[in-house]
């Protein structure tokens, strides 16, 4: 055997062992990916958070994570608020965290990455986003249908007390509900892969098979089923809203009207509450019917601008956000 037959197998094993390295070798130059879902509230946020939760919550990083929220809820808000607030970094240390451990899938969730776009953070996040392949997910429910969840949720909260008539132009300023929501996270994100998911509570388990065609990560819905917040009807919202105007006048500190205000809501949501008061479902204020409308055509103006543009897939049917009509007609049959 000449020297050279010799030596060039004594480097077969070295060169077999630094193959078998390779791979770990490259994932440190392969970009983590960014799932980074949007929201916005009253989308069927609540049960997605909870299926992630279920499925790929973790406290430390893993293949597909979904970090443990920091919060009681499901999702990540405090990661959100963080950078709405210009204090935290949070984002980019998860991001961080999930690349040294060489996580391929990160997924985060809040509603409140919504408010981004119009809070003038949404660079930041572009910015603390940018060492990840992102792609932004947004779920976007019918128009009125999450008009009319909003000013509840906003009721409820006590973010406003006066009735739904006079509510309109605070509602459709709502992040979710304006016409170019979409378009900031397209502007800010010009990299990123952009998916929108419609949702309807008609089938809300649609929003689990258009998020896994829409990532290609399974997810089934979470154990205690899928989630839908309560709605409250007249009687509930007119003692709710009594409440905080009562309170506001007689000057009650913040701390305790929020949670006074937790105990009535739990009262109004509970089992004995609904036997003795039955529900009556709220109507759509006739001065929101043509402002809605407007808005609605917009939006999904705009929205099919951007699927023709390439700058976004829509999985669902697009036209079902519109149910301004479908809801007149309920009233009429009611």
């Amino acid at each position: 055997m000449s020297c050279l037959t010799r030596l060039s197998q004594v480097g077969k094993p070295r060169a077999l062992k630094q193959f078998i390295k390779l791979p770990a070798i490259m994932g440190l130059f392969r970009k983590l990916r960014l799932i980074l879902h949007i929201g916005p509230h009253k989308t069927g946020t609540t049960s997605l958070q909870k299926a992630l939760r279920k499925t790929y919550c973790t406290n430390k990083p893993k293949e597909i994570w979904y970090p443990k929220p920091a919060g009681p809820g499901p999702g990540h808000a405090s990661l959100a608020l963080g950078i709405i607030e210009g204090s935290e970094h949070s984002v980019r240390r998860i991001i961080d965290e999930a690349a040294r451990a060489n996580c391929d899938t990160l997924i985060l969730s809040s509603e409140s990455f919504a408010r981004l776009a119009y809070e003038k953070r949404i660079e930041d996040l572009a910015e603390q986003t940018s060492a990840a392949q992102v792609h932004v997910v947004a779920t976007l429910s019918p128009i009125y249908q999450r008009a009319v969840s909003s000013w509840q949720q906003g009721l409820k909260l006590g973010a406003w007390h006066t009735p739904i008539e006079q509510c309109l132009e605070t509602v459709l300023a709502r992040p979710g509900l304006r016409a170019d929501f979409m378009e900031r996270f397209t502007e800010h994100f010009p990299a990123a892969k952009v998916s929108v998911l419609i949702t309807n509570r008609s089938t809300p388990q649609d929003v689990f098979s258009r998020f896994a065609v829409a990532t290609g990560i399974s997810l089934s819905p979470p154990d205690e089923g899928l989630v839908e917040n309560a709605s409250f009807g007249f009687v509930e919202v007119e003692t709710v809203r009594a409440f905080h105007i009562s309170a506001e006048a007689a000057g009650l500190p913040p701390d305790a009207t929020r949670e006074a205000g937790k105990l009535l809501r739990q009262l109004v949501k509970g089992e004995q509450w609904r036997a003795l008061v039955p529900p009556q479902r709220l109507k759509l204020p006739v001065n929101w019917i043509g402002p809605l409308a407007q808005r609605t055509a917009e939006t999904i103006r705009r929205l099919r601008a951007l699927e023709s543009e390439r700058r976004i897939e829509i999985f669902g049917e697009l036209e079902s956000l519109d149910d301004v009509e479908c809801f007149r007609a309920d009233e009429q049959n009611a």
